[in-house]
């Protein structure tokens, strides 16, 4: 199922006005995570269409009041609930799950497979049997909401990015979070150690600093370092105080102020030689760690 066919399916499921899709990949090569913002101004007229059965989870964090909802699942009685602002409710699509809203609503969904889950357990060194604890609907959950909203800013912001560093991050975020905070077991066995050697660090960073004209992706970067996204994703960290996406937004400025003092190109051209996705994503980006734009930038410097 394509992006375009799966926000068809999710409008005609959960009779929604509007659905946007804000991405379909996750930290790593494993299953997709998808996350759509899902709306409607009106109230469901029915239940919501089933679906096939799948072992995964759907996670939906509210963004907006929502009055009544029934909620049904594994064919237990319908209980309603009200909906506030960072709610969330967690379905098993293993059991069959239906809702109803009776009132307007506004939630991003997050669809995440048992798989990507047991997987990602594994690389923490989480104990994990591939089943969540789901709180009770409308359990508030100011993290989820943080990180659908980030999610939402960024493709308002970008329709389209030439890297999934920023998504990779959201996505690793979300699933960590999920499985400190609903996994069946919380303890710790043996985490091994996060660390990136100044020597090895300093290669990574130049083998970005080649690349930054390319499309990279944190499983990429994580797989030239020989560890996994989410090892290499908190060793960096730790190591740089950035997330590889701040770092290389970072790094693909200073090539755009190297081209901009040594080149007569045009600020298009530097921004797609510098990775950016256009003008505006470079002119947006400069601004924000330098403090003015890039032709402000270059005319000072050239005075």
């Amino acid at each position: 199922m394509v992006l375009d066919d799966r926000a068809i399916w999710l409008e005609k499921r959960f009779h929604a006005d509007d659905v946007q899709l804000l991405t379909g990949i996750t930290a790593s090569s494993r299953a997709p995570l998808y996350v759509a913002r899902i709306a409607s101004v009106r109230a469901m007229p029915e239940p919501t269409l089933a679906v096939p059965t799948e072992p995964a989870y759907s996670i939906h964090v509210h963004h907006r009041l929502c009055r009544s909802s029934d909620f049904w699942q594994g064919g237990r009685p319908a209980r309603r609930v009200v909906l506030r602002q960072s709610s969330i409710i967690m379905f098993d699509l293993a059991q069959t799950p239906f809702g109803h809203a009776h009132d307007s609503f506004d939630f991003t969904r997050f669809h995440v497979s048992r798989q990507t889950l047991t997987a990602l357990a594994y690389e923490q060194s989480i104990p994990f049997c591939g089943d969540l604890v789901a709180p009770d609907p409308g359990h508030p959950d100011p993290v989820i909401e943080y990180l659908a909203g980030a999610l939402a800013s960024r493709a308002n912001l970008l329709e389209r990015e030439t890297d999934t560093l920023f998504s990779d991050w959201i996505a690793l975020a979300f699933h960590t979070h999920i499985l400190t905070t609903y996994c069946d077991s919380k303890s710790r066995i043996g985490r091994k150690s996060n660390s990136l050697p100044p020597r090895r660090l300093e290669q990574i960073c130049k083998w970005i600093d080649e690349r930054l004209g390319d499309s990279l992706s944190l499983a990429a970067i994580a797989g030239e370092a020989g560890m996994s996204s989410t090892s290499f994703a908190r060793a960096f960290r730790n190591a740089t105080g950035e997330t590889p996406h701040q770092w290389l937004m970072k790094a693909r400025i200073r090539r755009a102020q190297d081209l901009l003092l040594a080149t007569e190109l045009s600020i298009l051209a530097i921004s797609l030689a510098c990775g950016f996705v256009d003008q505006s994503h470079l002119t947006r980006a400069f601004a924000r760690v330098v403090g003015i734009t890039p032709g402000q930038w270059r005319r000072i410097r050239r005075e």
